[in-house]
């Protein structure tokens, strides 16, 4: 049985306020006891558009990377070959929304606002098909809660891409084939590893868990090396898991024609002092910054390694230091409730997507 729409707003909309206002609030405080200042780096140009107070009430939701896609919403990617880091949809959404609403930056919280509320939807059906209602209700809890999950209401991508990353897998989950990869090539052309989205799909598709009325060829319950075939008849409805990588795709088209290269926006990371790492040296990498981090919060150390500088109160050192390592990190999203032993096909999918994206990725 399905949820109730009603019961969904409700979950929904008790998480949406409560955990928004704590995230606001604390913002709020942030800004009093830290100040609004940005990196020495990093132009403030469409953070700040209104007057002191304004921008006072804005400053929780505009910080570091938002001056990025307010500025590439503003004027694009022009001759400015960093900005070709940042992917185009969520820039482009900005533009669209910005027009009507006459601020960039109103327009950016708004789109990460409803991708929030969508995201959570999605979360309480996802798990809702898998684990049911109690658990359902817990895992929309523990996502607006999450630490990192400021980012949602803020001017980043962290809402619309989650929420597309959600609607794929949900698509895939229920038989919707031709969706679920039209979504993942918006995900593509959000973030690079949007493009990954063609492992958990192809999966469920093959090995299922999913609502189709196409007949499974084999049981869940055989063993050896039959359970590695798949379970359900390769039709013409798989190809359009191919539909996934055209985000990316059109995005490297765009980027050869304005800057000669299609791999501008990879060649650009060393910018912002990134490089691509192999899974083993990506984990090594991020327990080497970790510990750094640590060390810098013990006394005083390069704050480089940190974006804070050495005029800064301690609070500040440590915010940034707590921001990169929440960030740095990743942690297994299965649940394990009531004796549920081992995680569904659809699951181990999803988390071969994200551990693929958080291993392959440029660190932060």
């Amino acid at each position: 049985m399905a949820p109730s729409n009603s019961e969904i707003r409700r979950v929904v909309w008790r998480a949406l306020w409560s955990s928004r206002l704590l995230v606001y609030v604390s913002g709020l405080f942030g800004i009093l006891g830290l100040g609004l200042a940005s990196p020495p780096d990093t132009p403030t140009v469409g953070t700040a558009p209104f007057g002191y107070l304004g921008n006072f009430l804005v400053g929780p939701l505009a910080r570091w990377d938002s001056v990025w896609y307010l500025l590439i919403a503003k004027t694009g990617y022009g001759p400015h070959l960093k900005r070709t880091a940042f992917f185009p949809l969520y820039p482009m959404l900005i533009r669209i929304v910005g027009w009507f609403v006459r601020s960039d930056l109103i327009a950016g919280v708004l789109i990460s606002l409803v991708c929030f509320v969508i995201l959570l939807v999605l979360i309480y059906k996802l798990t809702y098909l898998e684990l049911g209602r109690e658990v359902a209700e817990v895992a929309v809890l523990i996502t607006a809660f999450a630490p990192v999950s400021m980012f949602f209401s803020a001017v980043y991508t962290e809402s619309l891409f989650l929420a597309l990353v959600l609607g794929a897998v949900y698509c895939a989950r229920t038989g919707r084939w031709a969706l679920a990869g039209v979504i993942g090539a918006f995900a593509a052309a959000t973030r690079n590893a949007g493009v990954l989205l063609i492992v958990p799909i192809a999966l469920m598709f093959l090995y299922g868990p999913r609502e189709s009325t196409a007949v499974a060829l084999q049981s869940v319950a055989d063993h050896g090396w039959r359970r590695w075939l798949p379970r359900y008849r390769v039709t013409p409805s798989l190809a359009w898991v191919l539909v996934v990588p055209t985000g990316l795709f059109a995005y490297l088209a765009y980027l050869w024609h304005s800057t000669g290269s299609p791999f501008t926006t990879f060649n650009v990371q060393s910018l912002w002092k990134r490089q691509t790492l192999g899974p083993i040296l990506g984990i090594w990498h991020g327990l080497e910054v970790t510990w750094q981090h640590f060390q810098f919060l013990n006394g005083p150390r390069d704050p480089g390694c940190v974006g804070a500088s050495r005029d800064q109160p301690d609070a500040a050192r440590i915010l940034c230091a707590w921001c990169r390592c929440m960030c740095r990190g990743t942690a297994p999203t299965t649940l394990r409730v009531r004796g549920v032993r081992g995680a569904r096909v659809s699951t181990a999918a999803f988390d071969a997507y994200r551990y693929a994206a958080v291993l392959f990725a440029s660190p932060v």
